[in-house]
């Protein structure tokens, strides 16, 4: 993989450096994540300390999957990452699936929601990360906007600031004052930041029909490959809706690959009423 500024990837800790965590993203070296580069609790202008420092494996260890940009690169050829966006950092209780990355074309959309009920980030580093809606990071723990969240987050502070500080009285933190005061998206972002990155926060339970179509959903992402096809989020939802309609099991799929990507064409060809093929809805946070 031969990446550029502004590429998705996904990648998985593998060394942790001064300041830094080194990523295998697939390509020629390992790529550079520093701790500057990514958000911490207490807001992502903070200065780094030494403290911070002194935590890291904490934030990420080794083999930690993340989600990441490529900002820069060194003048080694090592790509600088960042995680400064939501939508990027720590993934928790998925699959991750290898594909080449030709397959996997740049786009605006590599945070895709399946109508199946899972979430898939394509890195275009061909590691493609596979997990149920809402599960590809902490943000999905705290509330996103309006009062009606207020209590939530009034109680998310709370235990927040325990882990950290005394804990501020209940009266400071009420649903109606959370709503009118001005520091609350700060407060959020701490939230979100603490979310993300917390030993203890992200995971969950999964059911078997869960996992069931999770694994529908990365051999679709396999076929794909094994097809040459392009892998989009358009493109899984139709190979995983035809592989449903053919009847195919989790183990035929990669094998009957070229069946599978002809009968997604055709469906991805055929009108549909009330609405454009593919079946899926596609969200970048």
């Amino acid at each position: 993989y031969g990446g550029e500024i502004g590429d998705v990837v996904v990648g998985r800790i593998v060394e942790l450096a001064q300041r830094r965590w080194k990523v295998d993203i697939n390509g020629r070296q390992d790529a550079i994540l520093t701790l500057a580069a990514v958000n911490l609790p207490g807001g992502e202008l903070r200065r780094r300390s030494e403290e911070d420092e002194l935590q890291m494996r904490s934030l990420l260890r080794e083999g930690d999957m993340i989600s990441a940009e490529i900002q820069a690169f060194f003048q080694d050829g090592a790509a600088s990452l960042h995680t400064r966006s939501f939508k990027y950092g720590k993934l928790r209780t998925g699959t991750l699936v290898t594909i080449p990355a030709y397959t996997v074309k740049r786009s605006k959309t590599h945070f895709v929601s399946l109508a199946c009920g899972v979430d898939v980030v394509l890195g275009v580093n061909g590691n493609c990360w596979v997990t149920l809606g809402g599960g590809n990071n902490g943000a999905a723990l705290a509330p996103a906007e309006g009062a009606a969240a207020d209590a939530v987050l009034a109680s998310q502070l709370i235990s927040l600031f325990a882990m950290h500080s005394a804990p501020p009285s209940s009266a400071s933190l009420t649903a109606s004052e959370m709503h009118a005061n001005p520091t609350r998206q700060f407060l959020l972002h701490s939230i979100r930041a603490h979310c993300r990155y917390s030993a203890t926060a992200g995971g969950y339970p999964v059911s078997d029909a869960a996992r069931r179509t999770m694994a529908r959903v990365c051999n679709s992402i396999r076929a794909l490959a094994a097809a040459r096809a392009s892998v989009s989020g358009a493109a899984i939802q139709r190979t995983h809706d035809a592989s449903v309609a053919l009847g195919l099991g989790l183990g035929e799929m990669v094998a009957r690959a070229d069946e599978l990507a002809a009968a997604a064409a055709a469906a991805a060809s055929a009108p549909v009423p009330g609405g454009s093929a593919g079946g899926g809805r596609m969200d970048v946070d």
